[in-house]
């Protein structure tokens, strides 16, 4: 296996996120929830959108797609940790070819549902737990206090995160990955068929590909350098077009690989 590695780092990222810390009392329960595919697992989609904890993704070899949560509910006040206890929903989705997890109250995390988060004083942690069969395609997210880690799925794979990295370990499929304060790690058993792309803003990015990668890649940093064991050429790009390798340019560069035995 060879690697190509990416470190971007963008000091002064202005947004600020609610945290964990401070709420003294908590609750705690476990879910679990499965489902039966009604397709084959490389025509169907597992949808999940987390806000606050982890997310972890592990392929295995059967029909069936297996979900466990670790619910935490934290609170400083006894009154609002019973609101929270009685307000929260999860929400299970099952059509032919999808299975969607989210919460369904007091918020919906599903994309595009135009809820408006009211601030509440209380904080729900959801730590997920998925086994789905190996070739199935992914869509997962989660935003703080928690990392994604996907393994053994090789089907498409898209995994997001805000405040945390992303880990994808023997993967196949086509990848698009992206978080803002994170790593990105990943490693496959065979050369994605497809593009895939690979985003962070304050992070390392490190990707291990099989030694018979051929592939044009392009790379981007603000602050940060590129190191790879691949046999390539270089090109630097200017302005978004290739040019000559002289003069200033922009970091940002594109690099034709080739196998190398």
């Amino acid at each position: 296996m060879k690697k190509l590695i990416l470190i971007a780092l963008l000091a002064g990222w202005g947004h600020s996120f609610a945290q964990i810390t401070g709420n003294n009392l908590r609750y705690k329960q476990h879910i679990n929830k499965q489902f039966t595919l009604q397709k084959p697992a490389a025509g169907t989609v597992l949808a999940l959108y987390n806000v606050f904890g982890d997310v972890k993704v592990e392929g295995y070899n059967g029909n069936q797609v297996m979900i466990d949560i670790d619910e935490t509910i934290m609170s400083n006040k006894a009154e609002d940790l019973e609101l929270a206890k009685n307000e929260f929903k999860a929400g299970f989705d099952q059509k032919a070819d999808s299975i969607i997890v989210y919460t369904a109250a007091p918020y919906d995390t599903r994309p595009n549902t135009g809820d408006n988060h009211t601030k509440r004083n209380y904080i729900i942690k959801l730590d997920y737990t998925v086994k789905i069969p190996n070739n199935m395609n992914i869509r997962v997210a989660t935003v703080n206090s928690g990392e994604v880690i996907v393994k053994d799925v090789y089907g498409t794979l898209n995994a997001s995160n805000v405040n945390g990295p992303i880990n994808i370990v023997n993967a196949k499929g086509n990848t698009y990955t992206n978080t803002v304060n994170g790593n990105i790690t990943a490693s496959y058993l065979a050369v994605p068929s497809q593009g895939s792309n690979y985003k962070t803003v304050n992070g390392k990015v490190e990707v291990t590909y099989p030694s018979s990668l051929s592939a044009d890649l392009q790379l981007k940093s603000f602050h940060g350098e590129f190191y790879t064991d691949f046999f390539f050429f270089l090109f630097l790009c200017r302005n978004g077009s290739l040019d000559h390798p002289k003069g200033k340019f922009l970091n940002r560069f594109f690099l034709f690989s080739f196998p190398f035995y």
